[in-house]
């Protein structure tokens, strides 16, 4: 069986493209967290 070397690399750059643009982009319906909410939370947790 023959593999076809040039469809292999061309998909795997275009995976890697993607994959990198995504990266850098980062995820939109992905909120920030920061330490103070998480800070907060732990507090309201030790109250109750």
């Amino acid at each position: 069986m023959d593999v076809n070397w040039i469809n292999v690399i061309s998909v795997s750059t275009v995976a890697g493209m993607i994959s990198l643009l995504t990266s850098v982009a980062g995820l939109p319906e992905a909120a920030p967290v920061h330490m103070e909410n998480i800070r907060e939370q732990a507090k309201e947790e030790n109250k109750s």
